[in-house]
């Protein structure tokens, strides 16, 4: 076989290494992105279950998943005082 062969070969193989790796990093933000989204929404709804014994109320929406899941407790807390300034 001959050099030439060989060597197109591994540029071939490199540039379909290097694709891949471009066609994966998106899908796995996109993933992460829906990971926060359910871990939110069921964090939310968890909390608005203990929530309505105070009378008090998140309203579930892509926005408060979101900040709800990225930020897990923290999110949660920041929501709750944002809910207490804003609409009482």
């Amino acid at each position: 076989m001959e050099w030439k062969y060989i060597i197109m070969a591994l540029l071939g193989s490199l540039g379909i290494l290097l694709m891949g790796s471009s066609v994966l990093r998106p899908l796995r933000l996109l993933l992460k992105v829906t990971v926060c989204l359910t871990l939110g929404a069921v964090f939310l709804v968890a909390f608005n279950l203990f929530l309505e014994m105070l009378g008090m109320h998140i309203g579930v929406n892509p926005f408060t998943a979101l900040l709800a899941g990225a930020l897990h407790l923290p999110g949660i807390v920041l929501l709750l005082i944002l809910n207490y300034l804003f609409l009482n």
